[in-house]
This record gives structure tokens, C-alpha cells and sequence, in this order.
């Protein structure tokens, strides 16, 4: 990048999240690109605009008390929505955002087949993850009551980008080495996941957005109920962490 080129505005949503994020983009110009980090309780946007992919702005936050609200904030300003293991921008560019270091409570510069209503399943716990009756998404899953004390959804990206899949569990005091899969829901990233996320923060559920699950027997559901989530990855996951290739597309900042 040359020295006349000017880096994208930062945001930590903690404080920025009423920010102007799209200010001078034409709407129907406006792609947010998202992706979860390394720790699944936060994610990473990038607001790009135009065919040169323009990166306007970089927000960060956390996915339980900020997502929600962000996806809000894009569907208000017309932006489209894509959720990525990585985000489709080179790779040297994207990993100066994966840490806190480029801002500290302040915006900064740089540089430091589902249908549309979407479906959910339930399943009767780690050891049999069997298909039950089909509801719309929007409707509220029903929580174990013996297993309250750790509920979890993991949220991931399904191919296309333009969808998501997510994994409720929960565990008990009196057995904390025991999980229990809840649930499975699937719905549109720009229709759904906001609305997906608030209730699971009024219902005081944990959420992680993350690449793939890092539980072993999500994994393996995952796995089997998703064969082309596994077939785009590059080796067959077992961490939790990306594996998948780096795109080749250009990014470019404003002048």
C-alpha cells in the first residue's frame, strides 16, 4: 500500500457501535464480511464497497453482546452480509485485525438445502444425534431444565456464505464432563442470525461464532450431516482452527 493511501477506520463496538460506518458508499455498493477469531466469543467485520474491494472500516466485538446489534446496523444501511471461515482479503492485510493491538477502547488507524425460514432440529444428546421434529428458526429451542447451568450455541458458516448453522449443548453441574446436544438450527446470515442471537442473549445463553466447532462430536455431526462443510476445507479439522486456503483477491484502502 502506498504512503498516500489511507487505512480503514477501526471499531470496537464496545464504544463504537452507533459508529457512521459507510459513510461516502454508495448502497447498493456495501458488502460486510464476516468472520469468527481465534477466541469464538468475538468476531471481525469488514465493511468493503465498490468492485475494488474498498475496505472502508474494520469492526471488531464480541458475538453474544455486539452481533446482533451490528447486523441490525448493516440491514438498516442496505449492506449485504457473507459469513467466511476467512474472510475472502489477503491474508497479511486481515491478521493485522486478529488481535486487540490495533485499538484500545478508541477508534484508531491502522496499521498495528435449507429454505428461507430456515429449520431446527432436535437431537437427544452426544451419543445419539438423532433427527427430530422440524421447526422455523425463529421459534425458541427447548433447554434440557436438569441442564442448565452451561448453555452453549456454536454458530458457523455453511458454504455459500450466505448461511449459517448453529449447534446448541448444555451441561450440569453435578456432571461437568457431560454434554448434551440440544439442538440444530440453520437460517440465512441477513435474515436470521440477528434475530437468532438476541434470543439466545435474553434466554442467557453463551454464543460462540467459530470456523468450525471444537467440540469432537459436533465435529463429527457436522461432518456427516454436512459433507461440502468438510469438502472445502483443505485438511479435516480437529481444532477448531481455520484451516481452509487464503483467497487470492485483492483488497484496496481509500485514497
Amino acid at each position: 500500500m502506498s504512503h498516500q493511501e489511507q487505512e480503514p477506520a477501526v471499531y470496537n463496538l464496545e464504544f463504537f457501535g452507533d459508529a457512521p460506518f459507510w459513510t461516502g458508499a454508495e448502497e447498493r455498493s456495501r458488502r460486510t464480511l464476516l468472520m469468527p477469531l481465534p477466541n469464538p466469543a468475538e468476531f471481525l467485520a469488514f465493511g468493503v464497497s465498490g468492485p475494488s474491494n474498498t475496505v472502508l472500516f474494520v469492526a471488531r466485538g464480541r458475538v453474544r453482546e455486539h452481533l446482533g446489534d451490528f447486523l441490525s446496523r448493516m440491514e438498516q444501511a442496505s449492506a449485504s452480509v457473507a459469513l467466511y471461515e476467512r474472510v475472502p482479503l489477503p491474508w497479511p492485510f486481515v491478521k493485522r485485525y486478529l488481535s486487540d493491538d490495533p485499538f484500545e477502547g478508541r477508534e484508531t488507524e491502522s496499521p498495528k438445502g435449507s429454505t428461507d425460514a430456515g429449520f431446527m432440529s432436535y437431537a437427544g444428546g452426544a451419543g445419539a444425534l438423532w433427527e427430530g421434529p422440524s421447526v422455523d428458526i425463529s421459534m425458541e429451542p427447548t433447554w434440557p431444565e436438569q441442564y442448565h447451568s452451561s448453555r452453549k450455541v456454536f454458530i458457523m458458516p455453511l458454504p455459500g456464505h450466505e448461511e449459517f448453522l448453529a449447534m446448541g449443548v448444555c451441561s450440569s453441574e453435578p456432571e461437568p464432563g457431560l454434554d448434551l446436544f440440544v439442538f440444530e438450527a440453520r437460517g440465512r446470515v441477513a435474515e436470521h442470525l440477528d434475530g437468532f442471537i438476541s434470543r439466545m442473549k435474553q434466554s442467557g445463553v453463551k454464543v460462540k461464532l467459530c470456523d468450525w466447532p471444537t467440540l469432537d462430536y459436533l465435529c463429527k455431526r457436522v461432518a456427516t450431516a454436512y459433507p461440502e462443510a468438510l469438502a472445502q476445507r483443505s485438511i479435516p479439522p480437529a481444532t477448531g482452527l481455520s484451516t481452509s486456503g487464503t483467497s487470492p483477491q485483492v483488497a484496496t484502502v481509500r485514497h
